[in-house]
C-alpha cells in the first residue's frame, strides 16, 4: 500500500463553505467569462474526507502496486489518481427471505390429491368439451352410413369422471409397459392385467382416445400462439399456470438438459442450423446406395438421389432440392 499523505482533506464544514462561495453569483459569473487557463480553483482540494492521495515519492517507493496514472491538467494543476486492488472488501452473499415449496396445505394431501391440484376440474371440463365436440363434427362428416357395428354409431358423450379414469389408465401404460392397448386387455395369463379391463371397456377407451382433443378447430383462425401448437396450446397454458403458482422453488436451482436420447427431426434445426450434403454411406448389400429424394417426394415427383444431409438424415437432390429443404418451411 502507499505511504501517508501530506496532503490534508478539507472538512465537512470547510467543503459547504467553499460550494457556496462557487455558486455565488458573482463567482458563477466570474467563471464562465474566463478560460480553463486562468481558472484559480484547485481541485486537489475536493476530496472528501479520508481519500488518500498519493504522491510521487509515495509511487517511487511501492513497486507491487499495480497503477493506472490518470493525469488531469487545469492550467498549472496535476492531479494523480491511483487504482488499487481492494483485498479487504467484505463481500457477502444476499440472504433468501421468500418462502419457497408447496403453496398450499399438504398436511393430509395424498397421490390423487396432488394429481387433482395440477389437473383440477377445469382443465379435464375442457378436455371433456373438446372431446365431445370433435366427435360429434366427426360423426357430422362421415360420408357413409354408420353401420351398427361402428364404433361412431355406439359413441356417447364423455364425462369428468370418466376423462379421469382414461388419464389414469395412460398414466399406468407408462409403469406397466406392453408393445400395444390391446396387450393390456388380453387374457393371456403371460400378459394379463385384470385392472384394465375391470376398470373401462377395451372398446369405450379405444373410441375416447380416438377423439380425444383439447381445442376447437373451428377457432383456429382465431389463435395467436405458436402455430404448432394449436392442438395442445390450452393445456401447455394451463399447466405453467398451475405449476407457477402450486410451487415456488428455494435460493439453489440445477437446471440441466434431458439426457434421454431422441432421434426426431425439428423444424427449427432444419432451418437454422448448418447442414451440408453428403453421399449416402455403404452398405454392405450396396457400395452406392440411393434413396428417394423428400422434397421431389413432397412434389408428386419419384426421383433417387445418391446425396443426403446426415443431421437430418433426409435424402435429397444436390442442389435446389438441398436449398429448398433447409431454407423453406413448406417446401
Amino acid at each position: 500500500m502507499a505511504g501517508p499523505s501530506t496532503s490534508r482533506a478539507l472538512t465537512q464544514v470547510e467543503q459547504t463553505e467553499f460550494l457556496e462561495e462557487i455558486l455565488d453569483d458573482k463567482v458563477v459569473s466570474d467563471f464562465s467569462s474566463e478560460s480553463d487557463s486562468e481558472c484559480d480553483i484547485d481541485y486537489t482540494q475536493l476530496v472528501t474526507p479520508g481519500t488518500h492521495v498519493v504522491s510521487d515519492s509515495d509511487l517511487s517507493d511501492n513497486d507491487e502496486t499495480q497503477e493506472e496514472t490518470v493525469q488531469v491538467e487545469s492550467g498549472s494543476v496535476s492531479s494523480e489518481f491511483v487504482w488499487e486492488n481492494i483485498d479487504s472488501f467484505p463481500a457477502s452473499r444476499e440472504t433468501f427471505c421468500n418462502e419457497y415449496g408447496p403453496q398450499f396445505d399438504t398436511a393430509e394431501l395424498d397421490v390423487v390429491g396432488s394429481f387433482e391440484k395440477i389437473f383440477d376440474i377445469a382443465i379435464v371440463q375442457l378436455i371433456v368439451d373438446e372431446t365431445n365436440r370433435y366427435a360429434q363434427q366427426e360423426i357430422a362428416k362421415s360420408v357413409r352410413p354408420l353401420t351398427f357395428r361402428s364404433r361412431l354409431w355406439k359413441w356417447e358423450d364423455v364425462t369428468v369422471d370418466e376423462m379421469y379414469v382414461v388419464l389414469a389408465l395412460i398414466m399406468l401404460t407408462g409403469i406397466v409397459q406392453k408393445p400395444t392397448l390391446r396387450s393390456y386387455y388380453s387374457k393371456n395369463r403371460l400378459l394379463f392385467t385384470p385392472f384394465f379391463s375391470e376398470t373401462l371397456p377395451l372398446e369405450r377407451l379405444e373410441a375416447i382416445t380416438r377423439f380425444l382433443h383439447f381445442s376447437d378447430n373451428s377457432k383456429q383462425s382465431e389463435y395467436q400462439g405458436p402455430p404448432k401448437l394449436f392442438k395442445i396450446f390450452p393445456v401447455i397454458q394451463h399447466l405453467n399456470d398451475r405449476f407457477q403458482s402450486l410451487y415456488l422453488p428455494a435460493q439453489n436451482i440445477a437446471i440441466d438438459e434431458s439426457l434421454t436420447l431422441w432421434k426426431g427431426r425439428l423444424s427449427s434445426k432444419r432451418l437454422t442450423e448448418r447442414h451440408f450434403v453428403e453421399k449416402i454411406p455403404a452398405t454392405g448389400k450396396k457400395a452406392k446406395p440411393q434413396r428417394r429424394c423428400v422434397v421431389c417426394s413432397r412434389q408428386g415427383k419419384r426421383k433417387d438421389t445418391v446425396y443426403w444431409c446426415s443431421d437430418c438424415e433426409a435424402a435429397m437432390c444436390f442442389d435446389e432440392c438441398f436449398k429448398k429443404y433447409h431454407t423453406q418451411l413448406h417446401f
